[in-house]
C-alpha cells in the first residue's frame, strides 16, 4: 500500500486539543487524525439526529419511566461513543502506527 501525504494547518489551540484527545485515546497525533478522517464505520457518524432521538424515545418507552430522558440521552451517547471506541481498538492492529 502506497501512502500519499497531505497537509493541513491547525491553530495552536486546535493542536493542544488534538494532542490531548490523541493522548487520551492512546494514539499518536497522526494516527488519531487519520482515524478521525477515515472512520466511515463510526456509529455516531451514521446516526442522523432524527434516528438518535428516535432511539432515545424508544429507550424511554422500554424503561417505562424508570429513568429520566436526560439520563437515557446521556447513557445512549456514552454507549455509542464506547462502541465506536471498541470498534477502533479492534481494528487498530490492522493499521500501522505513524
Amino acid at each position: 500500500m502506497t501512502l500519499s501525504e497531505t497537509k493541513i494547518r491547525f491553530t495552536a489551540a486546535e493542536l493542544v486539543a488534538i494532542d490531548a484527545a490523541a493522548t487520551a485515546a492512546g494514539r499518536s497525533r497522526s494516527a488519531y487524525v487519520r482515524g478521525r478522517v477515515t472512520d466511515c464505520n463510526s456509529i455516531a457518524l451514521q446516526l442522523t439526529p432524527a434516528t438518535y432521538h428516535r432511539l432515545v424515545a424508544d429507550t424511554c418507552t422500554f424503561m417505562r419511566g424508570n429513568l429520566s430522558r436526560n439520563h437515557i440521552e446521556t447513557l445512549t451517547a456514552y454507549v455509542i461513543r464506547r462502541l465506536d471506541q471498541y470498534q477502533r481498538e479492534a481494528t487498530a492492529g490492522d493499521q500501522s502506527a505513524a
